[in-house]
């Protein structure tokens, strides 16, 4: 998959040279909420998730079927997705904050971190998540709904508290962050 954020999605498979579109199609309900996409999830299910300028689209790859998350928010602006549990989504809004996703309603529960300009969501390990935002690095601690300023200093002992673009980890515990 490959979002390309105003164009919609463009999917290819490797043992294929076809590369498929896939965009938001007008009073459509079974198509991409919108083209502006932000962050694609696959989850343990394999059900693809859509993070967009105007919610979260999520296809059900074993139906072929498009279902939104409806939401009454002002701004609908999501940018970041994170599998917490099996039918469990985290999904950051930009204004907002962090909201919980049920799978099997399809719905934002309540608002589970009120911190606003969430740019990004990664599994830190089995219980907790870094969060990205404008602001620095946080940890959001999901089993105790308590979030936690991450100080990020580098080797010259400079705090460092900007813009969160990227999360990224490896296998040997390290994580980068840009």
């Amino acid at each position: 998959w490959v979002a390309t954020y105003t164009g919609g999605l463009s999917f290819f498979d490797w043992k294929s040279p076809l590369i498929n579109q896939i965009t938001h199609q007008v009073n459509n309900p079974n198509s991409l909420g919108n083209d502006n996409v932000n962050k694609i999830l696959e989850d343990s299910k394999g059900d693809i998730w859509f993070a967009t300028d105007n919610g979260i689209s999520c296809y059900f790859s074993r139906t072929g079927k498009w279902r939104h998350v409806a939401s009454d928010l002002s701004c609908k602006q999501y940018t970041s997705l994170c599998e917490i549990s099996p039918g469990k989504i985290c999904a950051g809004n930009y204004m907002h904050g962090l909201f919980i996703i049920s799978k099997d309603k399809m719905k934002t529960g309540s608002r589970y971190a009120d911190i606003p300009f969430v740019n990004v969501l990664l599994r830190k390990d089995a219980d907790n998540i870094w969060v990205g935002t404008d602001a620095g690095v946080y940890i959001y601690y999901p089993a105790r709904e308590i979030f936690a300023p991450f100080n990020l200093q580098s080797k010259e002992n400079i705090q460092i508290d900007r813009t969160v673009s990227a999360i990224s980890g490896d296998k040997e515990g390290r994580v980068w962050i840009a």
